[in-house]
Formats: structure tokens, sequence, C-alpha cells
């Protein structure tokens, strides 16, 4: 647990930890089990209302909008030089194989 703890990391851990419980309850609300009843809270409502199931994806979509918001800062940093990169080795295997 120390070696986990020890780790310099910029993630969000409450943000983590609210998206592996959205998986987790995208688990349970589409593979219920082998059984024959399924439970009220698990199911969509039919039109009017709303269940535990109704809020799974926009829970994701929350926790996913959050972690690109999160993550766009450092993708501007980083865009050029990626673009650049990929730019060079393109042009260098065209030159190393032409015609393949």
């Amino acid at each position: 647990m120390n070696a986990i703890s020890n780790q310099n990391s910029n993630r969000f851990l409450s943000l983590d930890m609210f998206r592996g419980l959205t998986i987790c309850l995208m688990i349970v609300v589409n593979t219920p089990g082998t059984g024959a009843h399924f439970y009220d809270y698990l199911t969509h409502a039919n039109w009017f209302g709303f269940t535990l199931a109704d809020l799974v994806f926009p829970s994701f979509l929350f926790a996913m909008g959050n972690a690109m918001s999160f993550s766009m800062g450092k993708m501007k940093e980083t865009t050029a030089r990626v673009f650049w990169k990929k730019v060079i080795k393109f042009l260098d295997k065209e030159w190393m194989e032409p015609g393949n």
C-alpha cells in the first residue's frame, strides 16, 4: 500500500472513484444475474419516473467530461510535438520503403 501512496500523481482520486463506481453500476444494471427476478430500481423507467438505472449514463458522461477538461491542458502542450513526430515517422517510412 505504501508503494501506491508514495507515487507522485496528478490524478484526482475522487474522479477515479466516481468513474469506477459508475462502471460497476453499469455492469450490475446490464447483467443482473441468471435469476428471473429483476429488481425494480435496476430496470429503466417505462416513461415517467426515475430509477438507479437511469442515472448510469449521465453519471458516466459527467465523469468523462470532467476527465477530459482536466486533460485538455496537457494535450494542448503536446499536440504540436506529437504531430511533427508522426510526420517525421511517416516520411522516414516512405523514404526507407518506397512503393509499399
